[in-house]
């Protein structure tokens, strides 16, 4: 909370208030609400319906306290949450509660502005669908479990805040007795305290917080980078037509730390799901550049008038290539390129085409021939979007003939690689990105999270000249120079000044990194390739990023184990299995999220080999439960 800005004060007071208000106002009637729902066939509308003026009466009541609290507030916002908590109580004590799930869940109704107020009602709301899905022994919550932080700039005073906005997460995470907060890092391992004797643990972590501490945590450069701008009262502020800025020099450095893959220019986002969106957006932009060019008869897009891609008669759909159970990101768009999500996020202009795992060179001939269009002159495809390794499907995307084929095809049909590094590179390989062990050549590249180490949400995407030609005839000097914009805040002072740190110690310890990649890689070949087949359906490993995919059979034991502890609760098979990591050999790996059978491990070049071998002999031991005894694993979560 800034004490230089009244609209944070504002922004801030704003959600804890109404928090209070949800508080106080939704759980009184709590109880009675249940009674008619359980009822519901019973009750009429009317009877339900006579809940509502209560709820008003209570919120009348509390606007004037509100003010009385929280002097920055004025007329127009008690309006706004009075309005807000009004058409939540109308919603959820009438005949309509469906639509109030559906709207918050789809983000159309008022309370989706506030997370925290969005978190409350959606735990309301969920133990409700839980009855109308026909779970059993349900026990109505009498009050919602609010958990309350202590700001640094008002240590006297606990802010109630809601840990999670969704009660099946809530549930998962209490029944795995992983409901803790960690509380400090160094390198590759992270201490919380127990709550079972109240002691401080250390735990080796191998997740790195998808790819994001690359560095590790509180890495003594990292550190300095930030306390240095601090200290300094450095500038936090992008300035557009400035030219020498953070942003410039970090953008320069990234051509120099890809050198050998060839990129020539960067341009700078804030995080995963915008790094993607962005090398999307290139790629269409380009693509339909081309388009123009080609409709107008025209040599150049100088030359071109672009209201011709108005006519849709004239204009095929764009078509871009993903791999099938890839994972960009969670934005709409980018789940509406994820074959698991395709159905709930379609877009209508754009054709995604999924290329199956596996895929031999004859099919991927066979999809490229399909889009190619004769009137045109050349294909419809606007790029092929692909991850070295499909992290959260634990699997690799093509086998090596096939990326062979694939790097031909789309450079006779000049079509764009996009390769999604996010997740395998800044070293995570033991290369500066995943693509070149697999011998792929991306014309777009892009980095997550890792750029920042955990402290920014920095992410960067790389392009080739011979490409998208910048200073030449491409879509950077066309259609509309907003419509490929930088993003604003990832140029920001302390964000790239703290990647051109990260960026430099990659780039010095680069000759260790390799060593520590190739290192954890023969380890874990050594202890799991090939071995454990009972239980292992396929293990993965490349550099510091590895996989195991559980047979089915071994899972389902586990999951049995679970439910018979439990009571008919259950929870992803994977996430279970890291909770026995977790408590058990005090490792934290990752669940896959598009394949419950599969865990993922990816600690930071700092682990030491000792911390590897633990990993190793914890790992071993699990293969040996999940082969003889599941309801060991089940009893390290008492």
């Amino acid at each position: 909370v800034s004490t230089q800005s009244t609209w944070h004060i504002k922004a801030f007071n704003l959600v804890s208030l109404t928090v209070s208000l949800l508080e106080n106002v939704i759980t009184r009637s709590l109880e009675q609400a249940t009674q008619l729902f359980l009822n519901i066939d019973k009750g009429k509308p009317e009877d339900r319906a006579g809940y509502f003026p209560n709820a008003c009466e209570n919120l009348d009541k509390f606007s004037w306290t509100m003010f009385e609290l929280n002097p920055e507030m004025n007329e127009e916002d008690i309006k706004q949450i009075t309005t807000c908590l009004r058409s939540t109580a109308q919603l959820l004590f009438s005949n309509d509660t469906f639509t109030l799930f559906n709207n918050i869940v789809e983000g159309s109704h008022p309370l989706r502005w506030c997370l925290s107020a969005y978190s409350a009602c959606s735990t309301v709301c969920g133990f409700f669908k839980r009855i109308f899905t026909g779970r059993k022994k349900v026990d109505p919550p009498t009050k919602l479990n609010f958990e309350y932080y202590a700001m640094p700039s008002h240590p006297d005073k606990q802010f109630p805040v809601l840990p999670l906005p969704k009660p099946e997460l809530v549930i998962g995470k209490k029944l795995l007795k992983l409901d803790l907060e960690f509380k400090e890092g160094k390198g590759s391992q992270v201490s919380y305290l127990s709550p079972k004797d109240g002691k401080v643990r250390n735990v080796v972590d191998a997740s790195s917080s998808w790819h994001g501490t690359v560095l590790g945590h509180n890495h003594p450069a990292a550190n300095k980078t930030v306390q240095y701008f601090l200290d300094k009262e450095l500038v936090n502020y992008y300035a557009q037509l400035i030219s020498k800025v953070p942003k410039h020099q970090l953008e320069n450095a990234l051509v120099v730390f890809t050198k050998a893959s060839g990129f020539d220019f960067f341009a700078l986002t804030c995080g995963i799901s915008e790094t993607v969106e962005f090398s999307i957006k290139a790629a269409l932009l380009s693509w339909f550049t081309r388009v123009a060019v080609k409709l107008n008869n025209a040599e150049t897009s100088k030359k071109t008038n672009f209201d011709v891609l108005k006519d849709d008669s004239k204009v095929p759909h764009p078509v871009l290539l993903c791999m099938e159970h890839a994972y960009h990101g969670t934005t709409a768009s980018l789940l509406s390129i994820c074959s698991d999500y395709s159905s709930h996020f379609n877009q209508a202009r754009t054709i995604t085409e999924y290329v199956p795992i596996g895929a031999s060179p004859e099919k991927l001939r066979e999809i490229f021939e399909k889009y190619q269009n004769k009137e045109l002159g050349f294909s419809v495809i606007v790029g092929f979007l692909i991850e070295p390794f499909q992290v959260e499907y634990a699997s690799s995307p093509l086998p090596p003939e096939s990326i062979a084929e694939l790097q031909k095809l789309c450079r006779e049909h000049k079509v764009p690689i996009l390769a999604d590094e996010t997740r395998t590179g800044l070293y995570r390989s033991g290369e500066v990105i995943m693509s070149t062990k697999i011998g792929l050549e991306p014309d777009c590249v892009m980095f997550g999270t890792g750029l920042g180490t955990g402290l920014a949400a920095l992410g960067a995407i790389g392009f080739r000249n011979s490409t998208y030609p910048k200073d030449k005839d491409f879509v950077f000097n066309s259609l509309n120079a907003t419509s490929l914009n930088y993003s604003t805040w990832a140029n920001c002072g302390l964000g790239c000044t703290l990647g051109l740190s990260v960026l430099e110690t990659l780039t010095t310890n680069a000759a260790e990194i390799k060593a520590k990649a190739n290192t954890f890689e023969s380890t874990l070949k050594s202890a799991f390739d090939g071995k454990y087949t009972n239980v292992i359906e396929k293990f993965n490993v490349n550099g510091l990023l590895a996989s195991i995919t559980f047979k089915s059979g071994a899972v389902q034991s586990v999951l049995n184990s679970f439910q018979s502890k439990f009571e008919g609760e259950t929870v992803p098979a994977n996430t279970i299995i890291v909770a026995y990591l977790f408590h058990r050999h005090n490792i934290y790996v990752q669940p896959a999220h598009l394949n419950h059978n599969a865990i993922l491990i990816q600690p930071s070049y700092l682990i030491s080999e000792s911390d590897i071998q633990s990993l190793v002999t914890g790992l071993e031991l699990l293969c040996k439960e999940l082969l003889n005894n599941t309801d060991a694993i089940i009893e390290s979560l008492q």
